[in-house]
């Protein structure tokens, strides 16, 4: 990164590292721009045992997805949110689980944030492209980012579930 080392009281990662080609080492570049006292809080998708990762759609579909020219893909998304939102938002009500409509690549947050239904859809269009675009996914395990965290000799971690999987938090001692 262009700045030097020790720059930031706070640093502030949220659903970045996972899609970087090497999660461990943008972690380190981000530690190093913690000063003394400073604090470094992420988040990353949590890394699911291998027969649940199997259950997940997005997996099945991004090797195919992340080649398509992202204009398009967003199209496509689109095209694919628009008819399916009337049918999650049913199973949402009746299940009373909104997580169901990943099944369908459609992340559904009514009832989770107050906002209207056309925003709610728009946002569910964009997080649709945003499980099936990016060129890198690699979820992460908690003992693996708190080993991150360990390494780069960061203090008062905290490593536990987050709303996109896992968060950590960590804080440089005063005496680097």
């Amino acid at each position: 990164m262009p700045f030097r080392p020790g720059y930031f009281n706070r640093v502030v990662c949220i659903g970045v590292i996972q899609h970087t080609p090497d999660p461990a080492e943008a972690f380190a570049c981000l530690a190093a721009a913690v000063r003394p006292g400073g604090t470094l809080a992420i988040d990353v998708y949590r890394r699911l045992v291998w027969w649940k990762q199997l259950l997940v759609t997005k997996y099945w579909v991004r090797p195919i997805t992340r080649r398509i020219p992202a204009e398009t893909l967003y199209r496509l998304c689109e095209r694919w949110v628009a008819p399916w939102w009337r049918v999650t938002g049913w199973v949402g009500k009746v299940t009373g689980h909104t997580k169901t409509s990943l099944l369908l690549l459609i992340p559904d947050y009514r009832g989770t944030h107050p906002l209207a239904d056309d925003v709610q859809k728009q946002w569910s269009t964009l997080d649709c492209f945003d499980m099936l675009s990016p060129a890198y996914d690699f979820p992460q395990r908690a003992e693996d980012v708190r080993g991150w965290f360990e390494r780069a000799k960061l203090v008062d971690v905290e490593v536990g579930p987050g709303f996109n999987g896992l968060y950590g938090r960590g804080k440089r001692s005063n005496d680097r």
